[in-house]
């Protein structure tokens, strides 16, 4: 397998990881949490909480009709594809190791300091800190 070394700053990782997050949440049918992702809060227009919540209303009737009652499956699931379970590896690996830089003595209470789980069929990446 052929093995690639991106180098990243702190910011591109973070973003890197909320890319993976919106995408993994919407291939698990969390439709409205990866739409609360998105990095629209600073630019909300008028009615936008109304709006965002009539979107929610739909996408919940759609997803429960897609994927039975409660709407969303489980990252494990076989209702979710294998794209965004790399990219759910991917985002608990880059939050994991950025929580650590940030906070060396970790934080026992935040899923971001628990040790990555792989879901994908994929390896489990790792980051590194460069000099």
């Amino acid at each position: 397998m052929t093995q690639y070394t991106l180098h990243l700053n702190a910011a591109q990782a973070a973003t890197i990881s909320h890319a993976c997050e919106v995408l993994a949440r919407l291939g698990m049918g969390q439709f409205k949490d990866a739409l609360e992702c998105l990095p629209l809060k600073e630019f909300m227009p008028p009615g936008f909480i109304e709006d965002m919540e009539g979107i929610a209303h739909i996408l919940k009737k759609h997803t429960t009709i897609m994927n039975g009652v409660g709407a969303y499956h489980a990252i494990g699931s076989h209702k979710t594809d294998e794209r965004s379970k790399i990219a759910w590896d991917l985002y608990q690996v880059t939050r994991h190791r950025l929580a650590w830089d940030a906070n060396p003595k970790g934080n026992h209470m935040s899923v971001m300091f628990d040790k990555p789980m792989k879901t994908s069929k994929e390896p489990l990446a790792w980051m590194e800190e460069s000099e």
